[in-house]
């Protein structure tokens, strides 16, 4: 049996561990729940930003806008922005069967090419991964 301390302190890291599990479903919401992207089976959440990065905007990418939309306001403490090329590398084994193709713009960063042509279904409004 445990002693009302230990019983307490159980609850206290249940109640920590909610928190951080709730704080990851908020996360993954965000990063899933774009209706104006396609969904893109078998990719990661950072995977899914950096789609959605290069879906959004017009033209060239930079690697600092990538690295700001897949890790924000802490991108003076981010990985090395070389983890962009591993992202765009693992993107594009996966994209190729969809028939969509994200070019290297040397010097300036990625595009999506035509993205017109993409049929991929876009996941249904207000629908939650």
């Amino acid at each position: 049996m445990l002693t009302e301390s230990e019983l307490v302190l159980k609850v206290r890291l249940l109640e920590a561990e909610n928190y951080a599990l709730r704080e990851e479903v908020r996360e993954l919401r965000r990063v899933f729940a774009d209706d104006d992207v396609p969904m893109i089976p078998g990719v990661t959440a950072k995977e899914r930003q950096v789609f959605a990065t290069l879906w959004k905007r017009e033209g060239v990418v930079s690697r600092h806008q990538i690295m700001s939309a897949i890790y924000g306001a802490i991108i003076d403490d981010a990985p090395d922005p070389k983890t962009v090329d591993v992202f765009i590398c693992k993107l594009r084994k996966k994209l190729v069967p969809l028939g969509i193709t994200i070019v290297t713009v040397w010097g300036q960063g990625w595009r999506l090419e035509d993205k017109s042509a993409v049929t991929v279904p876009t996941s249904p409004a207000g629908a939650t991964q």
